[in-house]
């Protein structure tokens, strides 16, 4: 059996809480949206640029490189090319085609990405290699609404 701990012993007490401070009214402010990457339309842009140029008839698949790195001139960063890469999936995404602004104007956008299992060597000062793919643009004469089967080279 234990003794019974002593109620009247003296020790230290704890640091009774500092109270909150008073409730202050929030400063007046404009809640606005945020502002999405240049990237994702000029993106887009460049896609509905190479649709006006697609023969129905013949439709010729882009590079996805020409895409992802735009022109030798601009400059393009690491992280660019990485964001627009992560943009592809959204081309032809079923969820996102219903959205408003830049985001569904590119799900919108008449073309499929075609990843490979090849790494591209390029000859640019951000990016050294990238996996190879292909933009293919869907037709009135594709054979599927969501684009080429993608394949393994």
């Amino acid at each position: 059996m234990s003794p019974r701990p002593n109620s009247n012993a003296t020790g230290p007490r704890p640091a009774r809480p500092t109270p909150l401070p008073a409730a202050q009214s929030a400063p007046e402010g404009n809640l606005g949206t945020v502002a999405l990457p240049q990237e994702l339309t000029d993106l887009s842009t460049l896609l509905a640029q190479w649709g006006l140029l697609v023969d129905d008839e013949h439709p010729a698949p882009h590079p996805l490189a020409d895409a992802l790195l735009g022109p030798a001139d601009a400059g393009t960063r690491y992280a660019q090319v990485a964001y627009k890469a992560q943009l592809m999936p959204l081309l032809g995404d079923t969820q996102a085609l219903g959205l408003a602004g830049a985001t569904g104007d590119l799900a919108r956008q008449p073309w499929r990405a075609e990843w490979s299992t090849t790494l591209q060597e390029l000859d640019h000062p951000a990016v050294s290699q990238l996996t190879q793919g292909l933009l293919h643009p869907v037709t009135s004469n594709s054979n599927s609404p969501t684009g080429p089967t993608p394949t393994n080279e």
